[in-house]
């Protein structure tokens, strides 16, 4: 069998996080958004909302959440890119928040697990 790589983890972790905010009346504006200081994984409305998405997805061996791959490091840069996206886009009056979907898929690439915390991370 063939083992995963960490980079089909994280776009299927993509496509999946966007499936499932679909589902759930989100509008997708942006995804793998590139700004001068790095990339936001997916924007999307959710009703008067503009939305930063982190995805972090991981393959199910160690028991270990992907969230707690989201170092303070990691927040300031997601938050720097979150306001660098309002400002330049015109939209820092309006409200926003930054959410986690965290992606679990089994060794044989099957979807485990789908969490979504809203407003996550503070801006």
């Amino acid at each position: 069998m063939k083992k995963i790589t960490n980079i089909e983890t994280g776009k299927s972790g993509e496509r999946c996080a966007k499936n499932f905010l679909r589902r759930r009346k989100f509008s997708i504006i942006e995804t793998n958004y590139r700004t001068p200081l790095g990339e936001i994984d997916i924007i999307a409305r959710d009703g008067g909302y503009t939305v930063f998405i982190e995805v972090k997805s991981r393959v199910f061996r160690d028991g270990v959440s992907p969230l707690y791959n989201i170092t303070k490091k990691k927040r300031d840069h997601i938050v720097k890119n979150a306001c660098y996206y309002l400002k330049h886009n015109g939209l820092w009056e309006t409200p926003s928040r930054i959410d986690v979907v965290s992606i679990i898929f089994t060794d044989q690439k099957d979807l485990m697990m789908i969490e979504h915390i809203k407003n996550a991370i503070e801006v």
